[in-house]
């Protein structure tokens, strides 16, 4: 049974949720990419062309979980897949233009009417919302690059 506080604390955060929905939906319907699959395209930008296997580790799920989401990304333009030029066996996967712009359209974010009212709270109270976002999610919330942190060269596993 939750609290008193633990209820309102709930409330909030649940309110906190339907104000990032509009955004959400946009981004939803111009890309098909919902706010869980950002992550697994970004962990791609990041890494650059890898192989599935490493693709699959990055993200702490399967090779077979790892194909799953990788068949929806290819559908909708935003990942492809070809087979290694050094060996046909390993198959490496890339984020495409699209995968790109789609994390590019996360200026929606900040831009929108919660983006605008987080960049005018004090630093402190910014940070505080780091702070329970990460207790939240078990997750540390970095700073996100534009640009893949890989070198451009293929990388073979």
């Amino acid at each position: 049974m939750l609290t008193a506080d633990a209820r309102r604390a709930l409330r909030a955060w649940l309110r906190l949720v339907r104000i990032a929905e509009p955004v959400q939906l946009a981004l939803l319907e111009r890309y098909g990419v919902t706010f869980s699959e950002l992550h697994a395209l970004r962990i791609l930008r990041d890494l650059g062309q890898v192989p599935i296997s490493r693709y699959a580790e990055a993200l702490a799920i399967s090779r077979s979980t790892a194909t799953g989401v990788l068949d929806r990304f290819e559908q909708r333009g935003l990942a492809q897949r070809e087979a290694s030029r050094t060996d046909r066996r390993v198959i490496l996967v890339a984020i495409t233009p699209l995968g790109r712009q789609a994390l590019e359209h996360l200026t929606a974010f900040e831009e929108s009417e919660p983006g605008q009212r987080i960049a005018r709270l004090p630093v402190a109270r910014q940070r505080q919302l780091v702070a329970i976002a990460e207790a939240l999610t078990g997750e540390p919330i970095g700073d996100s690059s534009p640009e893949p942190v890989h070198s451009g060269q293929e990388v073979v596993a």
